[in-house]
This record gives C-alpha cells, structure tokens and sequence, in this order.
C-alpha cells in the first residue's frame, strides 16, 4: 500500500519504515477472526490468508471462507470469532496525538477528555430558523404516509415480485404500516435518542426520523451537509436535533486524549458546562460547529452520554453511517465502534442499541429461497439464451464470461444448541445447509469489504449479548459516492439489463431501510407508547419447549438473512462482480 497521510486521531501503525500501510493490519484482524474460532479449519486459514501475496486482489476468497466457517460454527465459538477479530481491530490501530506520539485506543477511549463539547439544540416548529420554514412535508403525518403508506407498499410488493428485495421486507413494512395507523403521532419515539454517526451521510435516517418527531443527536462536520441537515430538522414538526459544538475560548485543536484532569476539574469545567446547551442559530462561527469521528472520538462518546443523560432518555440508539473512500472507512468504522462500545459500558447494554446498514458485497448466509431463485434463472439463461446473445457476447469480449452467482452450500450441525444430557446419537446426525453468499466486488477493495464485515462482526456479537441490533441490507443506491467517479456511476446504472438487478435511488434506499431500523426497535416493545411488552412468566411445563427451542435456535450469522433488500444481488445468475465490465458496457450503451 501507499504510504498514509500522518492523521491525528484512529490511525494506521507505522511499520519499521515509517509507512502506515493498511495491508499488514487488516491481515491481522482477519487472521483474528480465523483464530477465534479454535479450529484447525480457522487456524489454516489464518495461515493462509498471512500469506497471501496479491492481497488486493485476493483478499475476497479469505473473507468468504471465513465467512463459511462462521456460519457452520457452534454460535459460541461464531461470536468469538467476531469479537476476536473486533479486538484485533481495536489493538492493531492507534490514536495518533497532534504532538506525533501514539498511544492504544483503550488508553485514548478511557483518558478524560478536558476540551468538551457543548451542546447545540435545533427544535421543529419553533420559529428559531426562518431560513426553514415549516411545510406540509416536515409534519409527521406527511411522514408517515410517504413511509408506509399504500404507495409506499405497492411499490415494496413489486419489488419483492422482481426479487429486489426479499418477500420478509414486505411483511416488516406492513407491520409498522399496522402499527402507527391514522392515530398515530410519534410519540412512541419520546424516549429514544438517535446518535447519527456520519449523520450527513445519504442513506443516514435522519431526515425521516426528524420528520416523524424524533430526538437526534448528529455527529459529523461542519459544512453544508450539516446546514442542510439543520434546515431539515427546523422544518420539522417536532423533530429535535443535537450538535456538538466547542466554545470560541476553547481551543478545538487540543488533544484531550493526551492528557489527564482530575475528577474535581472533569465536573467543574465538563458536566455543568455541556448541560448549559444553546440554540443553534445563536453559533456564529462554522468552525465551531460538528465534530470529526476520527479525531475527536473520545470527546464524542462523552458528548453523547452527557446528551442521553441530561435528556433523561430511556435508550440511545448508535447508528454507524460514516462513509469514506479507502483506508479512511476503516478507521471511521472503528471509531464508530469506539463510541458504541464506550456508551455500552457507561449506559449498559439495556440501554443500548445498535444499528448499520449491511453491505451486500460482503458474504454471510441468504435463505434457501433466494439461493434456489438465482440457481433457476442460472439454468433458464444457459437454455434460453443462446451463444450470440449480447449478454454472452459482452462477457466473453469483457473478461471471459459471467460466474454463476450460487456457490455450492456448506453443512452446519444443528444440535450444538442442545444441552449434554439432550445430545443422543440421532441429534449429532442433524444437520442443515446454508447458503453462503459471496457479494464482494473487487473494484470495491479490502479496505470496504473489511469496514463493512467489522460491523458484521458487531452485530452478531451485540446480538449475542442482548443488544436490540438492527443490521438489514441496504442495496447499492445511487448516492453521491458512488456517483462520483463515472465508471462506478455507468456501471451501477448498468446493472438493470442483468435482472433482477436494480440500482435504488438514495431516498427510496433511505426511506426503506428507516422504515425497518424502527421496526426492529419495535420487536420487543410496543411501538405506540415505547414501553417493553410484558413478559410471559413460564412454569415447569414449558422446560420441554425451551429445549426444543434451543436447540434449534438460530445461528448468529442467520441475522443477515432477514429483511434484505439487496437490490437483486441474491437473486441474479450471476455474481455482481464478475458483471463489472459487462455493466459498464451496457450501462454506456443502452443507459
């Protein structure tokens, strides 16, 4: 890799030569995941993968191998392989003081921070912003009907019919639709707090959730992305937002991390001075305003506590949304991971909830279906289009032809939830397939795949541990990032003349996966009021069915199966990538 920006902040290690390359660190952190599953398939695989000369191009067959070996695992050992490979992360990067020195990211996550953020607040319908008037599009009744209104449905059902979406996603959206009915007004949302990290990013809820009257606190940096966002939640009907901010008397280029205060000095110049928050409007100066994820990490996680706190919020929802082009994805990434982390020990995981949007060019198990569907449109186009159809044709003169998108499934052992005395000789037979999906795109690169598998990993282990975690897919969309570089923008419009593929506008990407991150807040509460739904108490009689249940519960892994909406790349013949050039062609030709 290329020698690295000397960034303050998360950062890359210096090697001997004093380069921060990215190669050797993320073989690490997958070769740690490999080892954390304890088996001898884990350990040849690390070996492997440390040895892999062309790392950017052959980083992908590691992480779907991986990614097989997880899904076929005990959960135990499943979710130690992801936290393995998260700790590896955590200890491989470093915090990089503006002084040049470099401590751990523990040490820099646990040191108190002495330049604190204030707090900025920008309330819907209050009046404080004229440039943002209040319309009919900001009111939550407006809101509701654009999300899970009978439009919005039907055209989720056709998706789903051109299997674009997964059929799950149908009935997620319908439940919410039940749900809020004409009554509702958003109050359910009172007593959570939505921390937006890289909340200026396109497909990012925020503008949804401000409309429908929710309290967010937004993390990014100063710029017309976070005017525009202001605008937003000004015009909102009851939408409430939260901005970091910094005094002019304080000096935003201090590096706390480097530094300790004591305890007296903490509560006189942090707690009472952040909980003194202001409007808005009444910050003059640009620079004050938003923070930076990877330089400011440890002041951020503090800033949002102290919001959570003084709010008197019941739960904290961290969504992870920053988005950046090569190594600067995994180091915000990380520190998106940072912050999550920190709120869970301070807060406890009871009040901490977790939310990503899963990237498709990842690999993880799909349903039975999907991979069935893609199978038959793999055997339909081999019989019915013949050697001169442009399709072939394409392939052939663009690199060879198209790989089928079906790899062969592997064999996981379902009794491994069972308890000892329940494990007879028929229970070690059982078996199930699954499907692996390989969704990597090598034009992407090691550095997106391994961002977006971290945060894999954190969903399975938050899943472990009680966490309500939302991590749906999200398809590619036609956001700013991809569409700034031109062969990346012709080949995503490309993709439809290879169906079911469709590239998805920003805001019905946006608005879609919105919809189902409250759904899935709402799985263990009732969505109008937010309280939890009252638990059955069980008695003796149900021990049966509590075996039964689990031993065959679902695997860690199985959570990125459900309410998927992929834009078609689990149910197209052929894998996404080896149509790169093809898409390119055709995009050129035919739009």
């Amino acid at each position: 890799s290329a020698p690295r920006r000397m960034a303050s902040g998360v950062s890359f290690p210096a090697d001997a030569r004093g380069v921060r390359s990215t190669t050797g660190p993320a073989k690490s952190m997958w070769a740690a995941a490999a080892l954390g599953l304890g088996t001898e398939e884990g350990a040849a695989l690390a070996a492997e993968l440390l040895g892999e000369k062309d790392w950017r191009h052959g980083y992908a067959k590691h992480a779907v191998r991986l990614a097989e070996l997880q899904s076929v695992a005990p959960p135990a050992r499943c979710v130690a392989s992801c936290e393995a490979g998260l700790a590896a992360a955590a200890e491989t990067l470093q915090w990089r003081q503006k002084d040049g020195k470099c401590v751990s990211l523990r040490d820099a996550m646990s040191a108190p921070a002495r330049a604190f953020f204030r707090t900025a607040i920008v309330r819907g319908g209050s009046g404080e912003h004229e440039s943002a008037p209040r319309s009919e599009h900001g009111s939550r009744e407006h809101e509701r009907s654009r999300l899970v209104g009978d439009a919005a449905l039907g055209r989720a059902r056709g998706w789903a019919e051109d299997g674009c979406v997964e059929p799950d996603v149908v009935d997620a959206l319908t439940s919410v639709a039940e749900e809020v009915n004409d009554d509702w007004t958003g109050d359910d949302l009172h007593d959570t707090l939505f921390a937006l990290l890289g909340g200026t990013s396109e497909l990012c809820p925020l503008k949804p959730l401000l409309r429908l009257g929710a309290s967010v606190a937004l993390v990014a940096r100063a710029g017309d992305k976070l005017d525009d966002a202001v605008a937003v939640a000004a015009s909102s009907e009851k939408g409430t937002m939260y901005v970091p901010f910094v005094d002019d008397d304080t000096d935003a280029s201090n590096d706390a991390s480097s530094r300790k205060v004591t305890a007296d000095e903490k509560q006189v110049t942090g707690e009472t001075k952040r909980a003194d928050a202001v409007p808005y409007a009444s910050i003059t100066n640009d620079r004050l305003r938003g923070a930076d994820l990877c330089e400011q990490t440890p002041e951020i996680a503090e800033w949002l506590r102290t919001v959570f706190e003084t709010g008197k919020f019941n739960r904290v929802v961290v969504g992870a949304y920053a988005y950046a082009d090569g190594e600067a994805h995994v180091r915000a990434t990380l520190a998106c991971d940072l912050i999550l982390t920190s709120l869970q020990e301070t807060l406890g995981n009871e009040r901490v909830c977790s939310a990503f949007l899963s990237s498709p060019g990842t690999a993880f198990p799909i349903p039975k279906a999907a991979w069935r569907h893609a199978k038959g449109r793999e055997r339909d186009a081999e019989q019915n289009e013949g050697v001169f159809h442009w399709r072939r044709l394409v392939g052939l003169v663009c690199g060879g032809g198209f790989v089928p998108n079906c790899r062969a499934p592997v064999t996981r052992r379902t009794n491994e939830n069972a308890t000892e005395e329940h494990r007879t000789e028929e229970h070690r037979a059982e078996t199930r397939t699954v499907y692996v999906h390989d969704g990597h795109v090598i034009l992407q690169g090691p550095n997106y795949a391994l961002s977006k598998t971290m945060q894999n990993w954190r969903a399975v282990v938050c899943g472990a541990r009680g966490v309500a975690t939302s991590a749906n897919m999200a398809p590619g969309s036609r956001t700013r990032s991809m569409q700034h570089v031109k062969a990346v923008s012709i080949a995503l419009e490309g993709q439809k003349h290879f169906p079911p593929l469709r590239p998805f506008d920003a805001d019905e990407t946006r608005d879609t996966m919105a919809v189902l991150l409250l759904r899935d807040l709402g799985a263990d509460r009732d969505f109008r009021t937010g309280r939890r739904r009252e638990e059955t108490t069980k008695d003796d009689d149900d021990e049966d069915k509590d075996q039964a249940f689990k031993k065959n519960a679902a695997h860690p892994m199985d959570v990125f199966g459900r309410h998927a909406v992929h834009g078609g790349t689990w149910r197209c013949p052929w894998s996404v990538d080896s149509i790169g050039r093809a898409s390119v062609v055709a995009g050129t030709l035919w739009g």
